[in-house]
């Protein structure tokens, strides 16, 4: 079996709408690409388009494509390090999230869930203030309920960080 076609989603749709419309015009796409195409069965082509998330394979690091966009081998991205990556794959749901999760913290010169005395997390039924106690684990004062990470991370979402309250002396 020869190799399959590969297809941009534009022909794709035309071949997989065939079987629902023998009338329909097929001047958009070469015959000869129809034909092998059938024959040989295809895949769609990747599309790449700005604001799309994608992550270098050598790295790992995960960004978005920047208005340059992508030209079939290096994507331009909105990386601090780095202006392209060669070869790049679309990222998963899990890397986009934590690439959203390490910005947020970044933006205030922090690591990633890196929590200081003062700052507010906000759960589902109200806003505490945390403060780091143990290892892997923060206290709430007005409860002094202690909680891992992992449920942190699951069931609070930063409200306000300690430099940016307005209520502080400091």
């Amino acid at each position: 079996m020869s190799e399959k076609v590969k297809l941009t989603r534009e022909y794709a749709h035309l071949i997989e709408s065939f079987t629902e419309d023998f009338s329909m015009n097929f001047n958009k796409m070469p015959f000869e690409t129809f034909v092998e195409a059938l024959k040989n069965g295809y895949e769609v082509e990747e599309e790449w388009k700005e604001g799309d998330w994608v992550t270098d394979p050598k790295t790992g690091r995960v960004a978005q494509i920047d208005q340059r966009g992508y030209d079939g081998e290096k994507a331009w991205v909105d990386d601090e390090e780095f202006n392209f990556f060669m070869n790049p794959r679309h990222s998963t749901e899990q890397e986009i999230a934590q690439e959203k999760e390490r910005r947020f913290f970044a933006r205030h010169d922090r690591d990633a869930w890196e929590l200081r005395k003062g700052d507010l997390l906000h759960e589902n039924r109200a806003s505490f203030t945390v403060d780091i106690t143990l290892e892997n684990s923060v206290k709430f004062e007005e409860n002094q309920l202690i909680f891992g990470w992992d449920k942190i991370k699951k069931n609070f979402k930063v409200a306000c960080f300690v430099e940016d309250r307005l209520d502080n002396a400091n």
